[in-house]
């Protein structure tokens, strides 16, 4: 429940009112604010995470869980990235779907994140819908189409309520470090205190669809406000340049001086870009996809120094932290 998308669903349910049990890789997090310690529940076991469940009796489940991995991480632990892959993508969505048919009278409802990564762009600009046949290119796009499929065949054969949110690049203030916004919020920074002139991205040619990750979770949120399960894609509509997104931060900034802006490994062909078409969701939902990349990655930059000028003002005047408790996951499932 500490990633992005979970901490943001947990701050919403608790603010309605709603009892909220989060799970990252051993730790339970349980309403009223208890905090336990639970190694034996393990979203990838059958026997461990029904135990849970048939506790929980949940009326929703939002299944989070990611395990990343880049191109170096893949090359040096391919076959152990993998086998994460398929067990937090592939068989914990088997274990929930299992346990919403044998539970019928609870109706559960479950909405799956998917990932724009289970296709793969054909030409500069690729659109992708409910409608675009799955062509993922990378280990990670294939274990979250393995669940795609899961949830249709569920949804089709024993008519669970189960949804898959096709999701592109969503930030926020809970973005995680290696984020591309969080990268180059961070050496936005360096430059606005004068420490350093320039700003170094693998490649500032990238175009990504970027979304505001609250505005995202409202949208999955509404998927459970739906009669009959549906699948949607999510996403901003609209591709962002980061190179020109970096500019324009910096001039939000009234930066006037020379920043150099460095791509490790630049590209010398057209980047092929996918961007997501999110008409039925805006249809369906009642919900408005959002486009302003500069106030986002603003927001983002702002609420990094204001967490480090906390940071700063703690150590100053020690206070007593025994009662709090740090999370520390690389997956997180509501």
């Amino acid at each position: 429940m500490n990633g992005q998308d979970g901490r943001i669903l947990s701050e919403y349910f608790k603010a309605n009112g709603e009892k909220v049990f989060g799970i990252a890789r051993d730790q339970v997090s349980c309403p009223h604010g208890k905090t336990h310690q639970v190694e034996s529940i393990k979203i990838d076991s059958s026997a461990s995470f029904n135990e849970f469940l048939d506790f929980a009796k949940p009326k929703s489940i939002f299944h989070l869980a990611a395990s990343h991995a880049n191109s170096t991480e893949m090359e040096i632990h391919g076959e152990k990235a993998q086998m994460e892959m398929l067990s937090v993508h592939v068989e914990a969505t088997r274990i929930i779907l299992d346990w919403q048919r044998q539970n019928p009278k609870l109706k559960t409802k479950l909405v799956v994140a998917l990932s724009s990564q289970m296709f793969t762009a054909n030409a500069n600009l690729t659109w992708i819908d409910e409608s675009t046949p799955i062509s993922p290119s990378t280990k990670y796009g294939q274990t979250k189409s393995r669940a795609y499929e899961l949830i249709r065949e569920y949804r089709s054969k024993y008519g669970v309520y189960a949804t898959g949110a096709i999701l592109f690049n969503h930030s926020s203030r809970f973005s995680k470090p290696d984020f591309v916004l969080v990268e180059i919020a961070r050496q936005m920074i360096k430059v606005l205190s004068g420490e350093s002139n320039k700003i170094v991205l693998r490649n500032f040619d990238s175009e990504m669809d970027i979304s505001d990750a609250e505005n995202i979770c409202k949208a999955l949120v509404g998927m459970l406000s739906l009669e009959k399960p549906e699948d949607f894609v999510l996403a901003s509509g609209t591709p962002t340049n980061l190179r020109n997104l970096t500019l324009d931060c910096l001039n939000w900034y009234k930066v006037t001086r020379k920043i150099e802006l460095i791509s490790t490994n630049p590209i010398q062909t057209p980047p092929k870009t996918l961007v997501g078409n999110s008409k039925k969701a805006s249809a369906m939902l009642n919900w408005n996809p959002t486009h302003d990349p500069v106030t986002l990655l603003v927001s983002i930059v702002d609420n990094l120094v204001e967490l480090a000028l906390n940071d700063l003002n703690s150590q100053k005047t020690p206070t007593n932290r025994s009662g709090s408790v740090l999370f520390g996951s690389q997956f997180d499932a509501v």
